[in-house]
């Protein structure tokens, strides 16, 4: 399966889609903004950062349609940024992918039914959710 997490700016997970391994990035953009509700503050902007694979008019289109500014690296450009010494904007979604590799179960695709993955994928990112607000630090956890 391949899964298409959307991020606040810290790595916590705000949805979540999940469709086949063989399926383009670009079509999994409309279900994950879908499954948020794009109510910013007053004279709020909200950016969306891809990387190339999601260099299409449609996911352009489909961002600005949802009220974001589509920060999308155009082919080529990524390599060329790499030698300038300048990072990509992804690494906060490729951590959250970290996080979610840590659970053992979700590693290894075991399920036969979609819904029994997707259940497994939103129990870990609601996991990840409440570590990432509430931090315990080292005098609270017990060993």
């Amino acid at each position: 399966t391949k899964r298409s997490v959307l991020t606040d700016g810290n790595g916590v997970p705000l949805a979540l889609t999940i469709d086949g391994a063989n399926r383009n990035d670009c079509k999994l953009l409309e279900g994950t903004l879908d499954a948020v509700d794009w109510t910013p503050g007053a004279g709020a902007r909200l950016a969306l950062c891809l990387d190339k694979g999601y260099d299409h008019a449609f996911c352009r289109t489909l961002a600005t349609d949802h009220g974001l500014e589509p920060h999308i690296r155009a082919r080529g450009e990524e390599a060329q940024a790499g030698r300038e010494g300048t990072r990509a904007r992804r690494s906060v979604v490729e951590r959250t992918f970290a996080w979610f590799n840590r659970f053992r179960r979700l590693i290894v695709n075991w399920e036969r039914l979609t819904c029994t993955r997707l259940a497994l994928l939103q129990y870990a990112a609601a996991l990840i959710t409440w570590r990432r607000t509430h931090p315990v630090t080292r005098a609270e956890a017990t060993y």
